[in-house]
C-alpha cells in the first residue's frame, strides 16, 4: 500500500529553503564585503569571478557594483529570457517583431458638424 505525504504546515521549514537562505546569506556576506576591499582586491576578484582584467578606465565604485552585480546573476540564475529579449532589442526597434503597435497612433481632429463657443464648457453653464 502507498502512504500518503502529510501536508506542511506553514510553520514546517524545508530543507531547500534553508538551502537557499543559507547560500543567500554567503552570497549578501560576499557582496558585503566588496565594501571594504582595495583596487587591488577588486581587481583580484574580477579576475576570480569574470575572468580577465577590468577596464582601467573603470573607478573603484563601478568595478565594485559590475562584480557585485554580476556574482548576484550568476548566483540567482540573472534575467529572466524576456528582459534580455527587451534590453537586446536595437534601438528603434518595435517591442513587436511584427510592427504592431498596442494603440494605433491617430492624429487628432474634430468632426464636422461639432458647433464649439468658447463658453460652452465653462462652469457657468
Amino acid at each position: 500500500m502507498v502512504e500518503r505525504r502529510q501536508p506542511r504546515g506553514v510553520g514546517d521549514a524545508s530543507p531547500r529553503s534553508t538551502q537557499r537562505s543559507d547560500a543567500i546569506a554567503s552570497l549578501n556576506d560576499m557582496i558585503a564585503g566588496l565594501i571594504d576591499l582595495d583596487v587591488k582586491g577588486l581587481r583580484l576578484q574580477w579576475r576570480n569571478h569574470l575572468g580577465g582584467t577590468p577596464p582601467a578606465h573603470l573607478p573603484r565604485w563601478l568595478v565594485s557594483r559590475i562584480l557585485a552585480y554580476r556574482i548576484q546573476a550568476a548566483a540567482l540564475s540573472g534575467l529572466d529570457k524576456e528582459t534580455l529579449r527587451v534590453l537586446r532589442r536595437p534601438k528603434g526597434e518595435p517591442a513587436d517583431p511584427l510592427g504592431r503597435q498596442a494603440f494605433a497612433t491617430r492624429a487628432p481632429t474634430t468632426r464636422d458638424g461639432a458647433k464649439l463657443s468658447p463658453l460652452a464648457l465653462s462652469a457657468g453653464s
